[in-house]
């Protein structure tokens, strides 16, 4: 897969002997911590082939300008599990920037998610950008609490700590799992881990870019907590904590405390799943979690979307009002639209609706905004409120309500 950009560049895939020339590209724009990602993906990652790697090089200088990749995972939403693709690692030298690589490289980029048939694509990155490639928010990437060290409880004299923190190696990384499972049941959207991408998310320097160490908390032998470290943006950063038991929340903080101060960094929290440890670390920071950020979302096909989707909108069904629904359901975002079909509470047919087919819509949302509520980022009502073309007709408006309501998503660890 290759083509001639003109003016001595090439647009191709990658082969295993660009390694070397990507990583170098990755540093001048990133720095080495980033760049060290892809010895891991060349090398560690489970299933990173080197033709989802997408490259654009000057022939006369023989050097990479230009790269991103697409990095696979496999996603939870309620139950149903699908495939979901990431773009990774976007970077072009400076002084090859506004030439439009980045969109010649999505078209590479675009036709192998064509070729896996991927129901859904997401990306972390600078805020508007990835709008005009397509994307819109929709997921939620959550908010950060930071503590000061002097704020962490100490121990009292002649107290011991009452949980026992072990980090997970490859061998016992089934145990970090197997909490994780408690951690994903506050969630409606995550995605899995699976023991084939521990050496992936572990191999490297703690503190370069996406490095992570897992840890699991217990009481005497029975586990009762679990979390992830990473060193980031000049924190030592935790994810993903879950405890059982909220008093054992300071032990764990004592045990973070040690390794930020070894490494002199402060300390960084991201929203855990579960509800009642927000107003724990709230309280112990004296202060608030930020703001959340959000992943970038792309449905190649909406039609696609829903079929992949189609067990959860049927559950959603069978615990509401609409169990037995016959009916039709026609939702349009202006450039094209589709029509659910409803027969005794499951849906028959899925229909595409081109653009000058549209009439007769039930669901106006515009695009790409009509990502935020399938991926029930908004709800009909909120992006009511923020866009006066976003509505549904009334009759319809309580069973948009119950399709795609409002739901918990985290996408952590990195992938």
């Amino acid at each position: 897969m290759q083509v001639d950009l003109g003016e001595s560049l090439i647009m191709r895939t990658a082969t295993t002997a660009d390694e070397k020339a990507i990583e170098r590209v990755v540093k001048v724009v990133f720095g080495k911590e980033v760049s060290s990602m892809i010895d891991r993906l060349f090398n560690y990652h489970h299933d990173s082939p080197p033709s989802d790697h997408f490259l654009i090089m000057d022939t006369t200088k023989q050097k990479v300008v230009s790269y991103f990749c697409l990095s696979r995972t496999t996603c939870i939403l309620n139950g149903t599990q699908f495939p979901v693709g990431h773009m990774e690692i976007v970077a072009t030298l400076p002084e090859y920037r506004h030439r439009g690589l980045i969109r010649k490289l999505n078209d590479l980029f675009e036709q192998r998610v064509a070729e896996y048939k991927l129901p859904l694509l997401v990306i972390i990155g600078i805020p508007f950008f990835y709008r005009t490639l397509g994307y819109e928010f929709a997921i939620n990437f959550d908010g950060t609490l930071t503590i000061p060290n002097e704020l962490i409880p100490r121990l009292k004299k002649n107290e011991k700590e009452p949980v026992t923190i072990e980090e997970i190696t490859e061998q016992t990384f089934d145990e970090y799992l197997t909490a994780r499972k408690h951690r994903n049941s506050y969630l409606d959207f995550y995605r899995i881990i699976t023991p084939a991408e521990y050496p992936y998310l572990t191999h490297g320097k703690f503190g370069d870019d996406s490095v992570y160490r897992f840890y699991v908390v217990k009481r005497n032998t029975k586990t009762v907590g679990s979390f992830i470290l990473s060193i980031g943006w000049g924190f030592l950063e935790m994810h993903e904590l879950w405890v059982k038991d909220l008093t054992h929340i300071p032990s764990i903080l004592r045990y973070m405390k040690t390794i930020a101060r070894r490494r002199k960094l402060p300390i960084r929290i991201y929203l855990p799943s579960r509800p009642a440890i927000q107003p724990v670390l709230e309280g112990l920071s004296q202060s608030k979690f930020t703001r959340p950020y959000a992943w970038y979302v792309r449905i190649p096909s909406v039609k696609h979307f829903m079929e992949t989707i189609t067990p959860v909108l049927e559950n959603r069904l069978a615990h509401s009002d609409f169990t037995q629904l016959s009916d039709s359901l026609r939702i349009n975002w202006f450039r094209a639209g589709i029509e659910l079909v409803f027969k005794n509470g499951k849906i028959k047919k899925i229909t595409y609706i081109k653009r000058e087919e549209i009439k007769d819509m039930h669901v106006a949302v515009p695009f790409p905004v009509i990502y935020q509520l399938l991926m029930g980022y908004k709800t009909i009502d909120e992006l009511y409120q923020i866009y006066p073309d976003a509505g549904a007709q009334s009759v319809k408006l309580q069973l948009v309500r119950v399709l795609f309501p409002k739901i918990r998503a985290q996408l952590t660890p990195d992938f």
